[in-house]
């Protein structure tokens, strides 16, 4: 972290995650009748996969006159996932000494490999302000732009905001002058967010192999489409609003805590229904075209005391949608 002059401050931090899967497995011919292992077989398999993640924010904070705070944010994030596979496989080896047990020295023809990579990114900018006025009220915006490598073309970029609000009525003198409520506070907002989560390459059409084909009286090894894509995909949306209510009373030892949420989610990814007539491939990722509604109440309760050498704590929540 690095301090500028007017409390301004920058901060960055990346963090990788590594790991490396390595498998070796010999099936020695064994057995008699229905219960035969044979011929001999040795499959070596190994999966690496790299995630990092980098971010970098400015901060700054500012106070106005005796009772005004504001502090903003600016900032971007990258995230990068990747795999990568390696798999082969021999069989009918004819020295099993675990010196000649390597791919390649089996029977002839008997080898085989494949090889695999796959990967995902997420880019995203960022900005929050927050202002608070003699911890009484407070003030909150956010918005943020998110690239994501599940989608493309004009459909890779999405924008997600939202804003709320608080009050702090226990701070007010007619509050003040109830002696039972020792916290009690008003919040509301509304936001959007974004939702990306689809399979690596939903976009594309995929091809497998291991799909045999008749030419001329003979079988031939090939490929066969096994997926289907979607160029179109864009991101998913929820927009919601909520309002609540935090209350605490008799110095904290009762509370309660009250939502109530309105959410419309469009744009829904979900896998599309498509006839048998289609044929084998998995059908695509589509964008629903229709809208879903959630809306609700959450309530929790709670009752707990501290004593000098030790305490407890009671609580119960529930919801309605």
């Amino acid at each position: 972290m690095i301090n500028f002059p007017s409390n301004i401050f920058w901060k960055s931090t990346f963090g990788v995650d590594y790991s490396n899967l390595e498998i070796r497995e010999f099936n020695k011919a064994w057995g008699t009748l229905n219960r035969i292992n044979d011929p001999n077989s040795l499959n070596v398999s190994s999966a690496t996969n790299v995630n990092w993640t980098f971010n970098s924010t400015f901060n700054h904070s500012i106070k106005i006159g005796d009772n005004s705070n504001l502090t903003s944010l600016l900032g971007f994030e990258a995230i990068k996932k990747a795999g990568y596979s390696l798999s082969a496989s021999d069989s009918q080896f004819t020295n099993t000494d675990p010196n000649f047990l390597y791919i390649g020295k089996g029977g002839v023809g008997k080898s085989s490999a494949s090889q695999g990579e796959d990967g995902s990114s997420l880019l995203s900018y960022f900005a929050n302000v927050n202002y608070n006025y003699n911890q009484q009220y407070y003030l909150s915006g956010i918005i943020r732009r998110d690239a994501s490598s599940h989608f493309i073309g004009k459909n890779q970029w999405g924008t997600f905001y939202s804003v709320s609000a608080g009050w702090n009525m226990d701070t007010e003198e007619f509050i003040k002058n109830i002696d039972n409520i020792s916290k009690l506070k008003v919040r509301t907002g509304f936001g959007s967010i974004g939702n990306q989560e689809v399979p690596a390459y939903s976009i594309l059409d995929k091809y497998s192999s291991g799909y045999y084909y008749t030419f001329g009286g003979a079988a031939y090894n090939g490929y066969a489409q096994t997926s289907l894509g979607n160029s179109e995909l864009k991101w998913e949306t929820s927009n919601q609003f909520n309002i609540g209510v935090d209350l605490e009373m008799f110095k904290g030892s009762f509370g309660a805590t009250v939502d109530y949420f309105y959410k419309i989610t469009k744009d829904m990814l979900v896998m599309a229904p498509l006839p048998p007539s289609v044929g084998n491939a998995s059908p695509p990722y589509i964008n629903s075209k229709g809208n879903v509604m959630n809306t609700g109440f959450d309530l929790e309760l709670f009752y707990r005391e501290k004593y000098k050498d030790g305490g407890f704590n009671i609580s119960l929540n529930g919801g309605f949608i």
